[in-house]
């Protein structure tokens, strides 16, 4: 083979010395450094890369290393192989995020079935109190137990109700729906609004409709795991998409669907399980012209936008958006998660298909749950115990936030939410969220491994941190704990310089 020149310009960016000093793994800065170079042009469409053992030679890298990171790029569609030549820029291949933001997870761009995530056994804590900091929902301290056992009391004080409901619906329980609805802004005019047993039904019906046999489905990566458990029930095959600081990175949507067709792209644009993030308005208005634009459907999966530490984000099914995004509401973590109801409001053109689809998976809504629903919606009491459930939500993100900053983990950042249940942590390198888990429930914390969020291996550094189940005191003592534990690690494997202490906005 003939040997590869690189232009001067090239040749200082890309074999210039990696930081072994700081956090960062090798491969991950190598890999950083290529998508750079594509996003700026000074690799283009065709170039080759160049071979392991140069690079390697090059950089003084061991084999391993680059590897790692070439196979990165090919997962992400950036690269690919080119006979026994090498591997080279793919023509027409997504262009890197030029943000400077760092991703909470890697793009995904080999379509992917997802495995089970409910499949994964969690460890189980030890002592007598743990800190529940697995799960999002919220403590039963902030359950307004007085509003649903009045709304569940008069539905149960009447037998009719013990029957079974309309297939639709109530008619006055649609209309609380409604009303509810129409008060947060969503164009319901000329659309068809269904009533469900909640989102995962209501994903599930999307799903079963929408989704031909071997299809595909964009979603946010990392992604809300009971999504990624419909997906995997249907064989959907499944791209992810980057999740950073603003929400999903628009930049490469157009390119995914130009060159994989999906029936529709999944997010929650508000308050992300599992990061926290919401979609910034500048993306948002960008995500919505593509859509428009390609005839792109997007399910918006609004669990908890009324949840904001300030103001609200706004939904993606307003007027301009109404035509091209399914909008999928629960009130389990508004109200509380044993209230099993939810409801989609789709365009018209889809109302004969969901409801088919809805037809097979129980189209029967409880009568009594749709009753105390409805109840709760019209009762003064609730907008009283969202305002108390939003503050209360806020001063735990903060205990959560204020410890972790106290402790400054080496090589760890976190989100730092501005409404909603959890956040996201991203581990140091080489401590994986497996091991991490396993040795903070031996102290007593709960924590859900990324990988139950993740396609790839980006979960293997990522946790979700839920502290809406946990009190302020609990939290601090469990997020002290989380620091205390990666100190420790820290101490094993600190490097003479560069200590970095990285918390992301």
């Amino acid at each position: 083979m003939a040997r590869r020149r690189y232009a001067a310009p090239l040749a200082m960016d890309l074999f210039r010395p990696l930081q072994r000093e700081g956090s960062a793994l090798l491969s991950d800065q190598l890999a950083q450094r290529i998508r750079d170079l594509v996003a700026a042009g000074h690799l283009k469409a065709g170039d080759y890369l160049p071979p392991l053992r140069f690079l390697a030679r090059r950089l003084h890298l061991s084999i391993g290393t680059v590897s790692k990171a070439y196979t990165s790029l090919g997962r992400e569609g950036l690269v690919a192989g080119d006979s026994t030549r090498g591997l080279r820029v793919r023509s027409g291949a997504p262009i890197p995020s030029r943000t400077g933001q760092r991703p909470w997870a890697s793009l995904v761009m080999r379509p992917t079935v997802p495995a089970d995530p409910l499949g994964v056994e969690l460890p189980q804590p030890m002592g007598p109190s743990p800190v529940r900091l697995h799960a999002s929902e919220p403590g039963t301290d902030l359950l307004p137990t007085a509003l649903v056992a009045r709304a569940f009391g008069a539905a149960l004080a009447e037998g009719a109700n013990l029957r079974y409901a309309p297939i639709g619906g109530l008619p006055e329980v649609r209309a609380a729906v409604d009303g509810y609805l129409r008060r947060r802004g969503i164009a319901l005019a000329g659309a068809e609004v269904l009533l469900t047993a909640g989102t995962t039904q209501s994903l599930a019906i999307i799903t079963h409709a929408l989704l031909p046999p071997g299809g595909v489905v964009l979603t946010e990566h990392p992604t809300w795991y009971m999504a990624l458990a419909v997906f995997a029930a249907a064989g959907a095959r499944v791209i992810a998409l980057p999740v950073d600081d603003e929400g999903l990175e628009v930049g490469g949507l157009a390119d995914a669907v130009l060159r994989c067709n999906p029936a529709f792209l999944y997010l929650q644009p508000a308050f992300q399980n599992p990061t926290g993030v919401s979609l910034s308005p500048a993306r948002r208005a960008e995500l919505l012209a593509v859509a428009r634009r390609l005839q792109l459907l997007v399910i918006e999966d609004d669990y908890a936008a009324e949840l904001a530490f300030g103001e609200s984000p706004e939904s993606l099914r307003t007027a301009e958006g109404a035509d091209v995004v399914i909008y999928v509401k629960s009130f389990a973590k508004l109200i509380a998660p044993a209230l099993r109801i939810g409801a989609i409001v789709a365009p018209a053109r889809y109302a004969v298909a969901l409801k088919s689809a809805l037809h097979g998976l129980d189209p029967f809504v409880s009568t009594v749950t749709q009753r105390a629903l409805a109840a709760c919606l019209t009762a003064p009491a609730f907008d009283t115990h969202l305002k108390a459930l939003t503050a209360a939500l806020a001063r735990r993100a903060h205990a959560l936030d204020r410890t972790l900053g106290a402790h400054q983990p080496f090589g760890a950042r976190w989100t730092r939410p501005a409404g909603g249940l959890c956040a996201w942590m991203e581990l140091p390198p080489r401590v994986r969220a497996d091991e991490f888990v396993r040795d903070a429930a031996r102290r007593g914390v709960l924590l859900a491994p990324g990988r139950l969020f993740c396609l790839d291996e980006s979960g293997e550094r990522g946790l979700r941190i839920a502290f809406a189940a946990a009190t302020p005191s609990e939290i601090e003592r469990g997020a002290g704990i989380i620091g205390e534990l990666l100190e420790l690690r820290a101490r094993k494997r600190r490097p003479p310089t560069g200590r970095s202490r990285e918390v992301a906005p």
